[in-house]
């Protein structure tokens, strides 16, 4: 009687295994799926950083590439100044 009891009890605790077990397959599946989008957001943020720093080094250039142009200018105006005096001088000289 005890050992048809326990075999009674048993079968209902042997679906519950089986169901547990199949619901702990497609559980298995998406963590799986989860730590794979992980590993892909991680590899994005990596070259999310990599292209910030090469924006920036981007814009650092930009900025010496435009100071080293208001030099230029600086320096095309000043050289402009004494091409104009001797244009004066030229334009006088060549007057009668």
């Amino acid at each position: 009687m005890i050992n048809q009891g326990l075999h009674v009890i048993n079968q209902p605790l042997q679906l519950i295994n089986q169901g547990l077990h199949a619901i702990n397959q497609p559980l298995q599946l998406i963590n799986q799926g989860l730590h794979a989008i992980n590993q892909t957001l991680q590899l994005i943020n990596q070259g999310l950083h990599v292209t910030n720093q090469t924006l920036q080094l981007i814009n650092q250039g930009l900025h010496v590439t435009n100071q080293t142009l208001q030099l230029i200018n600086q320096g095309l105006h000043v050289i402009n100044q004494p091409l104009q005096l001797i244009n004066q001088g030229l334009h006088v000289t060549n007057q009668p």
